[in-house]
């Protein structure tokens, strides 16, 4: 059975305050009124589920009895010299219960309400033993604290390490509890797993594959029975957040035939932080036949630089356009998924380092009902664009400091009914050098000039630009080689495509 949704979208909850927006100003505490903000801002978009992130899933932002809020208060002030609780904890220490809130708002607002679960998540943890666990009070859990033991790499300090080992039944039984609560005392309509927050769950050294496979599946068959078990008489759907790139899924135990017969109704598949346009949809769609898929996008299509050394969002991005995320969404359809998840929506508003000069804008609610649209319209502008991504992941950047030097990249795109293109490089600084560059092996020429309303916006140093003849584009991969024509260092950081 099909899931019904054709667009999924997720509430983080921490936007709330983060975020500078029309519910919330700088500095404002969280209210119940600002949940219901985040909610109705999502009626009558487009967007058919609404799925909220409560917390990281350590600790509960409901009126738990798996782990009180009192009682997690209680273990902070005991082991960290704190004050004042953080303003979501202090909603439910005063007997507020997000999750009952934000079920009772979305069936208002004809929403079809989801928790998205936290499989891993590790934001903050490195402050476990600090002083005051500033801004991680949320995170950091006596669960944690206690079993050292079960952290997937103890002396390691990155971000991938901080996790526990789903290979001890404890870690998962942990999980679990929390999620069978929410299943048993609130109105939901589905339930997602997150384990893209964080991607890893073992240690691959001690535990094989198969091993891998069968425990996520036995967990994910325990999670069906008890939506079923829980049911008010309607399906209650259950969503996995996976991972897009294939190279991962071994790594997590993902077997999409095993995960179909456990009963899995949809896959949200994440490029983790970003929009990306070349992915492997195309594999996963030959390897789940039953489920339906949907691509995650987010506002942010490439990463630059930090700006400071600040906790938190401290860098500069470049957020994506409405003829972005419509082209994005019509390539992913035309390779096989059935919907769109948009993540990290609302971050296109004001949040993070007051250094930052990205740009700033209210999310652009009123382009999702497009992205619904499977076909292309005749005429219109398709924007294609690789980006910079923090993983190592054959994207950008590239760096690019000897006469000679190549940089090869594969945009997939469809030209058909276009009558223009043009080619963008950006680069890092003004005295960047100079390129030349091939697409599809015939040579093209650059135009310092060349007409084109709809290049991204941003703050970039060096913009180098070559109108294409349109008959030289592939309908699918386009090869784009970029070579340098002197020693001048500069570095690659965003391509993108341009067909109208």
């Amino acid at each position: 059975m099909s899931a019904p949704f054709k667009v999924l979208y997720s509430n983080d909850l921490t936007h709330i305050e983060t975020c500078v927006s029309p519910y919330h100003r700088q500095g404002e505490k969280f209210n119940r009124d600002m949940l219901d903000a985040s909610v109705d801002e999502t009626a009558d978009t487009g967007i058919d589920a609404h799925l909220l992130q409560p917390g990281f899933g350590w600790m509960a932002l409901w009126q738990s009895q798996v782990l009180p809020p009192a009682r997690h208060w209680d273990w902070l002030r005991n082991t960290y010299d704190i004050r004042e609780a953080d303003h979501y904890l202090a909603y439910v220490l005063n007997g507020g219960d997000i999750v009952r809130d934000f079920t009772r708002r979305c069936r208002e607002k004809n929403l079809a309400p989801f928790i998205s679960y936290r499989m891993n998540d590790t934001h903050h943890l490195e402050k476990l033993h600090s002083k005051h666990a500033d801004g991680a009070q949320l995170n950091v859990s006596e669960f944690y604290q206690q079993h050292p033991e079960y952290i997937l790499e103890p002396a390691s300090n990155s971000w991938q390490d901080r996790g526990q080992n789903w290979a001890i039944p404890e870690v998962r039984e942990y999980k679990f509890s929390f999620i069978r609560e929410l299943c048993e005392n609130y109105d939901l309509d589905g339930l997602e797993l997150d384990f893209v927050r964080y991607p890893r769950l073992f240690r691959l050294h001690e535990t094989p594959p198969e091993q891998r496979e069968a425990i996520l599946t036995e967990f994910v068959t325990r999670v069906r029975t008890l939506l079923d078990a829980t049911a008010r008489g309607t399906k209650r759907w259950l969503s996995l957040r996976l991972p897009l790139p294939a190279d991962m899924h071994g790594k997590l135990g993902i077997n999409f035939d095993r995960l179909d017969a456990a009963g899995v109704d949809m896959f949200n598949l994440s490029s983790y932080y970003y929009t990306v346009q070349n992915t492997d949809i195309s594999l996963i769609r030959q390897a789940t036949k039953n489920t339906s898929l949907y691509l995650e996008m987010t506002n942010c299509i490439s990463v630059g630089a930090a700006v400071d050394q600040e906790d938190g969002d401290n860098f500069e991005l470049l957020n994506a356009t409405e003829n972005q995320l419509r082209t994005t969404a019509q390539g992913a359809y035309a390779r096989g998924i059935d919907g769109i998840s948009l993540f990290n929506f609302v971050y296109y508003r004001k949040h993070g380092s007051e250094k930052k000069q990205t740009a700033v804008s209210e999310p652009p609610f009123g382009a999702i009902k497009r992205l619904r649209e499977r076909e292309v319209a005749p005429n219109s502008v398709r924007h294609y664009f690789i980006g910079s991504h923090w993983q190592d992941d054959g994207s950008l950047p590239k760096s690019m400091s000897l006469y000679g030097q190549y940089a090869a990249l594969t945009m997939n795109v469809a030209p058909s009914g276009a009558d223009h293109a043009a080619l963008f490089a950006h680069v890092d600084h003004a005295a960047a050098g100079d390129w030349e560059a091939w697409v599809n092996d015939r040579p093209v020429f650059r135009h310092d000039a060349v007409p084109c309303e709809w290049r991204t916006p941003r703050h970039a140093a060096k913009v180098l630009g070559w109108p294409i003849p349109v008959a030289i584009l592939n309908n699918g991969a386009n090869e784009i080689v970029f070579r340098s024509k002197d020693a001048v260092k500069s570095v690659l950081d965003f391509v993108e495509l341009i067909v109208w």
